[in-house]
């Protein structure tokens, strides 16, 4: 009969995957001065990101580099700040907002919207 195989702490899990889609940030990702991303809960709900897993942090289908989950946190998309902007790669929280609403189905009022964001650092 089969044995239950071991719960693995979230470092010992497969890495997973955060893309870019926001050609813009291209240098300051392969500067590593963004550390910050934003998921759906959809997205959440399949990858499960918990602090400890393993990073592959991609542009579109370019591999940038490997980092660590340190914080993930759920939040309304109206609560985003400038620093959420800065430390996602944007100058003001008006262009994160822009981008978050492109790519991510999004409630009737947009500020309800729940999103994951995703604090790493660079491996």
């Amino acid at each position: 009969m089969a044995t239950r195989a071991p719960d693995l702490p979230p470092w010992g899990e497969p890495p997973k995957t955060i893309t870019y889609g926001d050609e813009s940030l291209r240098d300051k990702l392969t500067e590593k001065l963004v550390y910050q991303a934003f998921v759906s809960e959809r997205d959440w709900q399949a990858h499960r990101f918990y602090p400890g897993n393993k990073l592959i942090v991609k542009l579109r289908d370019e591999v940038i580099g490997e980092g660590q989950v340190i914080l993930v946190e759920a939040m309304p998309m109206g609560r985003l700040t400038r620093h959420d902007a800065t430390v996602s790669g944007y100058k003001e929280v008006e262009d994160l907002i822009g981008e978050l609403r492109k790519r991510m189905p999004t409630a009737k009022k947009w500020e309800d919207t729940e999103v994951y964001k995703i604090l790493y650092r660079w491996l």
